[in-house]
């Protein structure tokens, strides 16, 4: 679907190569700093072109470690600044579908998640799930 804008939020310190390759390729990816993390996003953009004409459709944004706070602040730490780069008045269309990887969803995150009008959830793996809107 055109209108469908997919973003991906990876508070998992190591994430795995493979899954950021697969993922970036298809949607932006905010991506917590780690050196693991590190390695595979220059793994990444040595290996991969990404989209001039949109630069928010796919690759990957590092964002900044907390260090002592949960996955799940970690979350409600950067979904503002996500918001910001996504959002309708920052893109068109804006993120109507979001890919959080490295925390289980639960009521606190859905609480948060419905304040940027995601209202529909599923569990994708254990630590992950997909909001939309």
């Amino acid at each position: 679907m055109d209108d469908v804008h997919k973003v991906a939020i990876v508070v998992d310190k190591g994430f795995s190569r493979e899954s950021l390759l697969s993922i970036a390729s298809n949607m932006h990816v905010w991506l917590i700093e780690s050196e693991t993390n590190l390695e595979n996003t220059k793994f990444f953009y040595e290996h991969h072109n990404s989209s001039f004409d949109d630069l928010l459709a796919d690759g990957v944004t590092v964002f900044q470690n907390i260090e002592g706070e949960s996955p799940e602040s970690i979350l409600n730490s950067i979904i503002d600044e996500v918001d910001e780069h996504h959002n309708e008045y920052s893109r068109t269309p804006g993120w109507s579908e979001l890919h959080v990887y490295g925390v289980p969803i639960n009521e606190r995150i859905k609480a948060i998640l419905y304040e940027f009008g995601f209202l529909n959830f599923r569990g994708i793996g254990l630590n992950s799930f997909v909001a939309t809107k």
